[in-house]
């Protein structure tokens, strides 16, 4: 294999694991992120349901 193809083999690996490890931080912040909007979602519910439940007449 010549060196030229042997740096632009050696660029795509590269960026192939950039990008793996790019994704597993953002699935990462996904997740960390859902479990605050429940969380939220679940303390909303508890302290404030009955006052959303209710109509406002």
């Amino acid at each position: 294999m010549s060196q030229t193809l042997k740096a632009k083999a050696s660029k795509a690996d590269q960026a192939t694991f950039f990008l793996a490890r790019a994704n597993e931080s953002l699935l990462r912040d996904s997740e960390f992120v859902d479990s605050i909007a429940k969380g939220l979602l679940e303390y909303f519910a508890l302290n404030f349901g009955e006052r959303f439940r209710r109509p406002h007449y």
